[in-house]
């Protein structure tokens, strides 16, 4: 997986295949520091999970939810979106559906704009 920026080294455009790639695995980024939130990524491979999961939400963290290993259980997949919007409700949040297999579920204090950006040329 990569990164690429829109400027070569000295500053000037690039074209895509002049373009600088960092190979976002090797990335060291800081963790735990002074981010009021913090997003994390989260699969759901059981119902169970569930309670492990949503603990994250409790704590302050925003979470993006991988649900694809249980997109065929249609009572697991309904109960999961049930309790995600609870705990949403709980914590005074927000969730919202990203893709086919995702769920964002924020914590107090972040919304979720449901309009997607669209660049205009």
């Amino acid at each position: 997986m990569g990164l690429f920026f829109d400027r070569d080294a000295n500053g000037s455009d690039a074209s895509l295949a002049d373009q600088e790639f960092i190979d976002l695995r090797d990335h060291d980024a800081p963790t735990g520091g002074s981010a009021d939130v913090n997003v994390r990524v989260a699969e759901m491979r059981q119902v169970e999970d569930l309670k492990a999961i949503s603990g994250l939400v409790y704590e302050g963290d925003m979470l993006m939810v991988d649900f694809s290993p249980l997109e065929d259980d249609e009572v697991a997949m309904q109960r999961i979106t049930k309790e995600f919007k609870r705990i949403a409700d709980d914590v005074g949040g927000d969730v919202a559906g990203f893709g086919e297999h995702t769920l964002i579920v924020a914590p107090e204090g972040v919304d979720i704009d449901r309009r997607k950006v669209r660049v205009q040329n």
